[in-house]
């Protein structure tokens, strides 16, 4: 498919512009889940091309995260221009909820994120670093 065709789909879908289609699209794949999130492979031409041009789109796009209930904390480039994964993949690796939203994990004014045990050096330096880093 047209590289310049799909962009524009998929900047409709992240915008949630669109009728009947749109609903389909979010009833059969993307089950609540943010298109940026949702890795579900298989699934009509359409799709699968919507699947491989993310990438590209993660690479143009930043995000207004407004209160934070639409952006994923460590999937979504919303601080700097690449997502908190790519920068950060120790974290990542051990974080319990990687889909965790900004919005919960900025509760009560602080920063709160669980990971699956304690900090190694890697992850204490990456953690120092993402401190740093958010606003």
């Amino acid at each position: 498919m047209n590289v310049a065709v799909m962009l524009r789909w998929v900047w409709q879908i992240l915008r949630g512009e669109g009728g009947l289609w749109l609903q389909l699209l979010q009833a059969k794949y993307l089950w609540g889940e943010p298109l940026l999130a949702c890795s579900r492979l298989g699934g009509s031409q359409f799709w699968r091309s919507i699947q491989k041009i993310k990438e590209d789109i993660c690479l143009g796009i930043s995000f207004s995260i407004g209160n934070g209930d639409g952006t994923q904390f460590l999937l979504d480039p919303w601080v700097g221009t690449e997502p908190l994964r790519v920068s950060f993949p120790g974290l990542f690796s051990i974080c319990t909820n990687p889909l965790l939203l900004v919005s919960a994990a900025s509760r009560s004014r602080q920063w709160n994120i669980r990971f699956r045990r304690t900090f190694g050096q890697l992850e204490h330096d990456e953690w120092t670093n993402l401190r740093a880093a958010l606003p």
